[in-house]
Protein backbone atom coordinates (compact mmCIF):
# COMPACT_ATOMS: atom_id res chain seq x y z
CA UNK A 1 0.00 0.00 0.00
CA UNK A 2 1.04 -6.73 -1.70
CA UNK A 3 -1.66 -15.64 -0.54
CA UNK A 4 -0.17 -13.60 2.82
CA UNK A 5 -0.66 -10.20 4.51
CA UNK A 6 1.67 -7.68 2.88
CA UNK A 7 1.49 -4.03 1.91
CA UNK A 8 0.11 -2.67 -1.35
CA UNK A 9 2.02 -2.27 -4.55
CA UNK A 10 2.57 0.94 -6.46
CA UNK A 11 1.70 4.15 -4.85
CA UNK A 12 3.95 7.09 -5.62
CA UNK A 13 6.83 5.92 -7.80
CA UNK A 14 6.29 2.34 -6.69
CA UNK A 15 6.17 2.83 -2.94
CA UNK A 16 3.71 0.82 -0.86
CA UNK A 17 0.72 2.38 0.81
CA UNK A 18 -2.54 0.43 0.73
CA UNK A 19 -2.67 -3.04 2.18
CA UNK A 20 -3.27 -5.92 -0.19
CA UNK A 21 -3.84 -9.30 1.36
CA UNK A 22 -4.70 -11.07 -1.91
CA UNK A 23 -7.67 -12.57 -0.08
CA UNK A 24 -9.90 -13.18 -3.08
CA UNK A 25 -13.20 -14.72 -2.01
CA UNK A 26 -15.13 -16.80 -4.55
CA UNK A 27 -17.91 -15.01 -6.38
CA UNK A 28 -20.60 -16.95 -4.56
CA UNK A 29 -23.48 -15.22 -2.85
CA UNK A 30 -23.13 -14.47 0.84
CA UNK A 31 -24.42 -16.93 3.40
CA UNK A 32 -24.84 -14.49 6.30
CA UNK A 33 -25.00 -10.74 6.97
CA UNK A 34 -21.32 -10.31 7.79
CA UNK A 35 -20.24 -12.11 4.63
CA UNK A 36 -22.62 -9.82 2.74
CA UNK A 37 -20.76 -6.81 4.16
CA UNK A 38 -17.43 -8.27 3.05
CA UNK A 39 -18.78 -8.51 -0.50
CA UNK A 40 -20.67 -5.22 -0.55
CA UNK A 41 -18.10 -2.88 1.01
CA UNK A 42 -14.78 -1.55 -0.26
CA UNK A 43 -11.94 -3.46 1.39
CA UNK A 44 -8.81 -1.87 -0.11
CA UNK A 45 -7.07 -5.23 -0.04
CA UNK A 46 -6.89 -6.21 -3.70
CA UNK A 47 -10.21 -8.07 -3.75
CA UNK A 48 -12.49 -5.15 -4.65
CA UNK A 49 -14.36 -5.70 -7.88
CA UNK A 50 -17.63 -5.10 -9.70
CA UNK A 51 -18.29 -8.86 -9.51
CA UNK A 52 -18.12 -8.89 -5.71
CA UNK A 53 -20.65 -6.09 -5.49
CA UNK A 54 -22.98 -7.85 -7.92
CA UNK A 55 -22.77 -10.97 -5.75
CA UNK A 56 -23.64 -8.85 -2.72
CA UNK A 57 -26.76 -7.44 -4.39
CA UNK A 58 -27.83 -10.93 -5.40
CA UNK A 59 -27.30 -12.08 -1.83
CA UNK A 60 -29.48 -9.32 -0.43
CA UNK A 61 -32.20 -10.05 -2.96
CA UNK A 62 -32.26 -13.63 -1.63
CA UNK A 63 -32.20 -12.50 2.00
CA UNK A 64 -34.11 -9.21 2.38
CA UNK A 65 -34.65 -10.11 6.03
CA UNK A 66 -31.00 -9.30 6.79
CA UNK A 67 -31.76 -5.56 7.06
CA UNK A 68 -34.09 -6.39 9.97
CA UNK A 69 -31.71 -8.90 11.53
CA UNK A 70 -28.47 -6.93 11.45
CA UNK A 71 -28.00 -3.17 11.96
CA UNK A 72 -24.83 -3.08 9.84
CA UNK A 73 -26.71 -4.38 6.80
CA UNK A 74 -29.47 -1.82 7.36
CA UNK A 75 -26.95 1.03 7.60
CA UNK A 76 -24.87 -0.11 4.62
CA UNK A 77 -27.86 -0.47 2.30
CA UNK A 78 -29.72 2.66 3.36
CA UNK A 79 -32.65 0.79 4.92
CA UNK A 80 -33.87 3.69 7.04
CA UNK A 81 -36.85 2.22 8.91
CA UNK A 82 -35.03 -0.98 9.93
CA UNK A 83 -32.00 1.05 11.03
CA UNK A 84 -34.17 3.35 13.13
CA UNK A 85 -35.69 0.26 14.71
CA UNK A 86 -32.27 -1.11 15.62
CA UNK A 87 -31.16 2.23 17.10
CA UNK A 88 -34.42 2.67 19.03
CA UNK A 89 -33.62 -0.58 20.84
CA UNK A 90 -29.95 0.21 21.48
CA UNK A 91 -28.20 3.46 20.57
CA UNK A 92 -24.86 1.99 21.66
CA UNK A 93 -24.87 0.07 18.38
CA UNK A 94 -23.21 3.11 16.80
CA UNK A 95 -20.07 2.48 18.85
CA UNK A 96 -19.81 -1.24 18.17
CA UNK A 97 -17.43 -2.75 15.62
CA UNK A 98 -18.54 -5.18 12.94
CA UNK A 99 -16.56 -7.76 10.97
CA UNK A 100 -12.93 -8.55 11.68
CA UNK A 101 -12.02 -5.24 10.04
CA UNK A 102 -13.37 -3.14 12.87
CA UNK A 103 -16.00 -1.27 10.91
CA UNK A 104 -18.56 0.86 12.72
CA UNK A 105 -22.07 1.25 11.31
CA UNK A 106 -20.93 4.55 9.86
CA UNK A 107 -17.96 2.91 8.12
CA UNK A 108 -20.25 0.28 6.63
CA UNK A 109 -22.61 2.91 5.30
CA UNK A 110 -19.77 4.85 3.68
CA UNK A 111 -17.94 1.78 2.35
CA UNK A 112 -20.92 0.00 0.82
CA UNK A 113 -21.03 -0.03 -2.98
CA UNK A 114 -23.77 -2.65 -3.47
CA UNK A 115 -26.48 -0.05 -3.88
CA UNK A 116 -30.12 -1.06 -3.81
CA UNK A 117 -33.28 0.64 -5.05
CA UNK A 118 -35.23 2.96 -2.73
CA UNK A 119 -32.40 3.27 -0.26
CA UNK A 120 -32.09 6.35 1.94
CA UNK A 121 -28.40 6.52 2.70
CA UNK A 122 -28.43 10.16 3.78
CA UNK A 123 -31.38 9.53 6.06
CA UNK A 124 -29.50 6.62 7.62
CA UNK A 125 -26.44 8.82 7.99
CA UNK A 126 -28.48 11.48 9.78
CA UNK A 127 -29.92 8.83 12.10
CA UNK A 128 -26.47 7.49 12.95
CA UNK A 129 -25.07 10.94 13.66
CA UNK A 130 -28.11 11.86 15.77
CA UNK A 131 -27.54 8.65 17.75
CA UNK A 132 -23.98 9.75 18.50
CA UNK A 133 -21.92 8.08 15.78
CA UNK A 134 -18.40 9.48 15.64
CA UNK A 135 -17.82 11.17 12.25
CA UNK A 136 -14.06 10.76 12.79
CA UNK A 137 -14.11 7.09 13.82
CA UNK A 138 -11.09 5.22 12.48
CA UNK A 139 -10.39 1.63 11.63
CA UNK A 140 -6.89 0.38 11.03
CA UNK A 141 -5.89 -1.04 7.68
CA UNK A 142 -2.31 -2.21 7.74
CA UNK A 143 -1.16 0.69 9.89
CA UNK A 144 -3.19 3.36 8.09
CA UNK A 145 -6.29 5.09 9.48
CA UNK A 146 -9.48 4.96 7.45
CA UNK A 147 -12.30 7.30 8.43
CA UNK A 148 -15.90 7.50 7.14
CA UNK A 149 -14.96 10.37 4.81
CA UNK A 150 -12.17 8.29 3.26
CA UNK A 151 -14.63 5.43 2.80
CA UNK A 152 -17.25 7.59 1.10
CA UNK A 153 -14.79 9.22 -1.30
CA UNK A 154 -13.24 5.95 -2.52
CA UNK A 155 -10.42 6.11 -5.09
CA UNK A 156 -6.98 4.66 -4.47
CA UNK A 157 -4.18 2.68 -6.03
CA UNK A 158 -6.44 0.39 -8.03
CA UNK A 159 -8.57 3.05 -9.66
CA UNK A 160 -12.16 4.19 -9.49
CA UNK A 161 -13.67 1.18 -11.28
CA UNK A 162 -12.67 -1.04 -8.38
CA UNK A 163 -12.82 1.75 -5.79
CA UNK A 164 -15.60 4.11 -6.91
CA UNK A 165 -16.88 6.97 -4.78
CA UNK A 166 -20.19 6.45 -3.04
CA UNK A 167 -23.00 7.84 -5.26
CA UNK A 168 -23.98 10.06 -2.32
CA UNK A 169 -20.38 10.93 -1.48
CA UNK A 170 -20.84 14.70 -1.64
CA UNK A 171 -23.92 14.62 0.56
CA UNK A 172 -22.18 12.28 2.98
CA UNK A 173 -19.11 14.53 3.10
CA UNK A 174 -21.21 17.63 3.77
CA UNK A 175 -22.94 15.97 6.70
CA UNK A 176 -19.72 14.55 8.10
CA UNK A 177 -18.03 17.95 8.02
CA UNK A 178 -21.08 19.50 9.66
CA UNK A 179 -20.84 16.87 12.40
CA UNK A 180 -17.19 17.67 13.03
CA UNK A 181 -15.16 15.41 10.75
CA UNK A 182 -11.71 16.96 10.17
CA UNK A 183 -10.89 18.30 6.73
CA UNK A 184 -7.34 17.01 7.16
CA UNK A 185 -7.99 13.42 6.14
CA UNK A 186 -4.58 12.24 4.89
CA UNK A 187 -5.81 8.86 3.63
CA UNK A 188 -8.55 10.53 1.60
CA UNK A 189 -5.97 12.94 0.20
CA UNK A 190 -3.66 10.06 -0.67
CA UNK A 191 -6.40 8.04 -2.36
CA UNK A 192 -7.69 10.94 -4.46
CA UNK A 193 -4.28 12.30 -5.46
CA UNK A 194 -3.83 9.11 -7.50
CA UNK A 195 -6.77 10.10 -9.74
CA UNK A 196 -7.09 13.03 -12.13
CA UNK A 197 -9.16 16.02 -11.13
CA UNK A 198 -9.16 18.15 -8.01
CA UNK A 199 -12.78 18.12 -6.81
CA UNK A 200 -12.05 16.24 -3.59
CA UNK A 201 -8.93 18.20 -2.76
CA UNK A 202 -10.93 21.38 -3.35
CA UNK A 203 -13.71 20.09 -1.08
CA UNK A 204 -11.24 19.42 1.72
CA UNK A 205 -9.70 22.85 1.27
CA UNK A 206 -13.12 24.50 1.33
CA UNK A 207 -13.90 22.76 4.60
CA UNK A 208 -10.78 23.77 6.45
CA UNK A 209 -7.74 21.80 5.25
CA UNK A 210 -4.78 24.04 6.10
CA UNK A 211 -1.20 24.30 4.95
CA UNK A 212 -0.03 23.52 8.50
CA UNK A 213 -1.88 20.17 8.69
CA UNK A 214 0.27 17.03 8.62
CA UNK A 215 -0.21 13.45 7.47
CA UNK A 216 -0.83 10.82 10.14
CA UNK A 217 1.54 8.05 9.13
CA UNK A 218 5.29 7.78 9.60
CA UNK A 219 7.33 8.66 6.51
CA UNK A 220 10.62 8.19 8.33
CA UNK A 221 11.37 11.90 7.93
CA UNK A 222 12.99 14.09 10.62
CA UNK A 223 9.92 16.33 10.78
CA UNK A 224 6.22 15.59 10.18
CA UNK A 225 5.22 15.88 6.54
CA UNK A 226 2.59 18.49 5.82
CA UNK A 227 -0.44 17.21 3.97
CA UNK A 228 -0.44 19.79 1.16
CA UNK A 229 3.32 19.41 0.67
CA UNK A 230 2.87 15.64 0.38
CA UNK A 231 0.31 16.06 -2.38
CA UNK A 232 2.34 18.81 -4.07
CA UNK A 233 5.40 16.56 -4.25
CA UNK A 234 3.32 13.86 -5.92
CA UNK A 235 1.73 16.35 -8.33
CA UNK A 236 5.17 17.70 -9.26
CA UNK A 237 6.44 14.21 -9.91
CA UNK A 238 3.46 13.59 -12.20
CA UNK A 239 3.68 16.98 -13.91
CA UNK A 240 0.14 17.90 -12.85
CA UNK A 241 0.46 21.66 -13.17
CA UNK A 242 -3.19 22.46 -12.41
CA UNK A 243 -3.07 20.61 -9.11
CA UNK A 244 0.27 22.20 -8.30
CA UNK A 245 -1.14 25.69 -8.81
CA UNK A 246 -4.11 24.87 -6.57
CA UNK A 247 -1.87 23.60 -3.76
CA UNK A 248 0.63 26.44 -4.04
CA UNK A 249 -2.23 28.96 -3.88
CA UNK A 250 -3.29 27.39 -0.56
CA UNK A 251 0.12 27.54 1.04
CA UNK A 252 1.96 24.38 0.02
CA UNK A 253 5.72 24.92 0.33
CA UNK A 254 7.60 24.78 -2.99
CA UNK A 255 10.86 24.32 -1.08
CA UNK A 256 9.69 21.30 0.91
CA UNK A 257 11.39 17.95 0.52
CA UNK A 258 9.90 15.11 -1.44
CA UNK A 259 9.16 12.70 1.44
CA UNK A 260 10.06 9.61 -0.58
CA UNK A 261 13.42 10.63 -2.01
CA UNK A 262 14.49 13.07 0.69
CA UNK A 263 15.53 15.59 -1.98
CA UNK A 264 13.75 18.88 -2.47
CA UNK A 265 10.59 18.34 -4.47
CA UNK A 266 11.91 20.52 -7.29
CA UNK A 267 14.95 18.26 -7.56
CA UNK A 268 12.77 15.16 -7.35
CA UNK A 269 10.59 16.54 -10.16
CA UNK A 270 13.67 17.36 -12.22
CA UNK A 271 14.93 13.81 -11.78
CA UNK A 272 11.62 12.55 -13.13
CA UNK A 273 11.97 14.71 -16.22
CA UNK A 274 9.07 16.98 -15.25
CA UNK A 275 10.58 20.17 -16.62
CA UNK A 276 7.34 22.20 -16.65
CA UNK A 277 6.77 21.30 -13.00
CA UNK A 278 10.33 22.38 -12.19
CA UNK A 279 9.70 25.71 -13.89
CA UNK A 280 6.46 26.24 -11.97
CA UNK A 281 8.15 25.45 -8.66
CA UNK A 282 10.97 27.80 -9.63
CA UNK A 283 8.47 30.58 -10.24
CA UNK A 284 7.17 29.92 -6.72
CA UNK A 285 10.67 30.34 -5.29
CA UNK A 286 12.17 26.85 -5.36
CA UNK A 287 15.74 26.14 -6.39
CA UNK A 288 16.97 22.67 -7.42
CA UNK A 289 19.88 21.08 -5.59
CA UNK A 290 23.14 20.69 -7.48
CA UNK A 291 23.01 17.38 -9.33
CA UNK A 292 25.68 14.72 -9.14
CA UNK A 293 27.07 13.21 -12.33
CA UNK A 294 24.91 10.13 -11.75
CA UNK A 295 21.82 12.33 -11.40
CA UNK A 296 22.72 14.24 -14.56
CA UNK A 297 22.92 10.86 -16.32
CA UNK A 298 19.51 9.97 -14.88
CA UNK A 299 18.08 13.26 -16.17
CA UNK A 300 19.59 12.77 -19.62
CA UNK A 301 17.91 9.36 -19.82
CA UNK A 302 14.54 10.72 -18.69
CA UNK A 303 14.64 13.58 -21.19
CA UNK A 304 15.74 11.32 -24.04
CA UNK A 305 19.13 12.96 -24.51
CA UNK A 306 21.05 10.00 -25.89
CA UNK A 307 24.33 11.84 -26.69
CA UNK A 308 24.49 13.33 -23.18
CA UNK A 309 23.69 9.98 -21.59
CA UNK A 310 26.49 8.30 -23.57
CA UNK A 311 28.89 11.15 -22.74
CA UNK A 312 28.21 10.96 -19.01
CA UNK A 313 28.44 7.17 -19.02
CA UNK A 314 31.81 7.41 -20.74
CA UNK A 315 32.97 9.67 -17.89
CA UNK A 316 31.70 7.32 -15.21
CA UNK A 317 30.70 3.72 -15.95
CA UNK A 318 29.14 3.45 -12.48
CA UNK A 319 26.17 5.45 -13.76
CA UNK A 320 24.55 2.10 -14.61
CA UNK A 321 25.72 0.25 -11.49
CA UNK A 322 22.36 0.50 -9.69
CA UNK A 323 19.76 1.01 -12.42
CA UNK A 324 16.65 -0.52 -10.84
CA UNK A 325 14.74 2.69 -10.16
CA UNK A 326 15.79 4.27 -13.45
CA UNK A 327 14.71 1.29 -15.54
CA UNK A 328 11.33 1.32 -13.79
CA UNK A 329 10.97 5.06 -14.31
CA UNK A 330 11.83 4.86 -18.00
CA UNK A 331 9.45 2.03 -18.75
CA UNK A 332 6.67 3.52 -16.62
CA UNK A 333 7.00 6.69 -18.71
CA UNK A 334 6.90 4.81 -22.01
CA UNK A 335 10.57 5.53 -22.78
CA UNK A 336 11.48 2.06 -24.03
CA UNK A 337 14.20 3.34 -26.34
CA UNK A 338 16.06 4.89 -23.44
CA UNK A 339 15.50 1.77 -21.35
CA UNK A 340 17.08 -0.22 -24.19
CA UNK A 341 20.02 2.21 -24.23
CA UNK A 342 20.46 1.81 -20.49
CA UNK A 343 20.67 -1.95 -20.91
CA UNK A 344 23.03 -1.53 -23.88
CA UNK A 345 25.31 0.52 -21.62
CA UNK A 346 25.49 -2.39 -19.19
CA UNK A 347 22.50 -2.04 -16.88
CA UNK A 348 21.32 -5.30 -15.33
CA UNK A 349 17.72 -5.99 -16.49
CA UNK A 350 17.15 -7.77 -13.16
CA UNK A 351 18.21 -4.80 -11.05
CA UNK A 352 15.85 -4.07 -8.17
CA UNK A 353 14.55 -0.86 -6.67
CA UNK A 354 14.74 -0.10 -2.95
CA UNK A 355 11.68 -2.29 -2.35
CA UNK A 356 13.23 -5.30 -4.02
CA UNK A 357 11.12 -5.21 -7.17
CA UNK A 358 12.50 -5.31 -10.69
CA UNK A 359 11.46 -3.40 -13.79
CA UNK A 360 9.77 -6.59 -14.97
CA UNK A 361 7.56 -6.57 -11.87
CA UNK A 362 6.44 -3.04 -12.62
CA UNK A 363 5.97 -3.64 -16.33
CA UNK A 364 3.83 -6.64 -15.42
CA UNK A 365 1.75 -4.57 -12.98
CA UNK A 366 1.11 -1.97 -15.67
CA UNK A 367 0.40 -4.54 -18.38
CA UNK A 368 3.21 -3.10 -20.52
CA UNK A 369 3.69 -5.90 -23.04
CA UNK A 370 6.34 -4.01 -25.00
CA UNK A 371 8.32 -3.37 -21.86
CA UNK A 372 7.95 -6.99 -20.80
CA UNK A 373 9.28 -8.19 -24.16
CA UNK A 374 12.20 -5.75 -24.04
CA UNK A 375 13.21 -6.97 -20.60
CA UNK A 376 12.76 -10.65 -21.34
CA UNK A 377 14.81 -10.35 -24.52
CA UNK A 378 17.53 -8.67 -22.45
CA UNK A 379 17.61 -11.58 -20.01
CA UNK A 380 15.20 -10.48 -17.28
CA UNK A 381 14.23 -13.31 -14.94
CA UNK A 382 10.48 -13.98 -15.01
CA UNK A 383 10.83 -16.10 -11.84
CA UNK A 384 12.44 -13.35 -9.78
CA UNK A 385 10.62 -12.89 -6.45
CA UNK A 386 10.48 -9.39 -5.02
CA UNK A 387 11.66 -8.93 -1.46
CA UNK A 388 8.57 -7.24 -0.03
CA UNK A 389 5.66 -9.18 -1.52
CA UNK A 390 7.46 -12.46 -2.25
CA UNK A 391 5.84 -12.57 -5.67
CA UNK A 392 6.95 -13.04 -9.27
CA UNK A 393 6.20 -10.54 -12.05
CA UNK A 394 3.46 -12.85 -13.30
CA UNK A 395 1.82 -12.78 -9.87
CA UNK A 396 1.97 -8.99 -9.84
CA UNK A 397 0.20 -8.98 -13.21
CA UNK A 398 -2.53 -11.32 -11.98
CA UNK A 399 -3.15 -9.28 -8.83
CA UNK A 400 -3.71 -6.18 -10.98
CA UNK A 401 -5.90 -8.10 -13.47
CA UNK A 402 -3.36 -7.70 -16.30
CA UNK A 403 -4.33 -10.95 -17.98
CA UNK A 404 -2.30 -10.56 -21.18
CA UNK A 405 0.81 -9.70 -19.19
CA UNK A 406 0.28 -12.68 -16.89
CA UNK A 407 -0.06 -14.97 -19.91
CA UNK A 408 3.06 -13.50 -21.50
CA UNK A 409 5.02 -14.21 -18.33
CA UNK A 410 3.66 -17.72 -17.92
Amino acid sequence: MHLVPVQGILAHNGYPKETNRHLILPMNTAQDPLEFLELACLRYDGADSVERRAAARESLAKHPEWVNEHPAVAAATGALDPLRGHLAKDKSLVDQRYTSRGWTLLHGLCLCRAWVAKSDVLGCLDSLLEAGADPSAEYDLGGYCFRPLTAAIGHGERGIERLPPHPSAHGIATRLFRAGAPANDPQALYNTMLSPGNEWIELLLENGLRASDVINWDMGTPEPVRSLDFVLAHAAGQGDLGRMRLLLAHGADPNANDPYSGRTMVTAALLRGQIAAVELLGQAGATPDELTLAERFWLACLTGDRPEARRLHALEAQTVADPGDLLIELLSGGKRGMAALLIELGADPNARNKHGASALHHAAWQGDLGGIDLLLNAGANRELVDRVHKSTPGQWARVNNQIAAAERLG
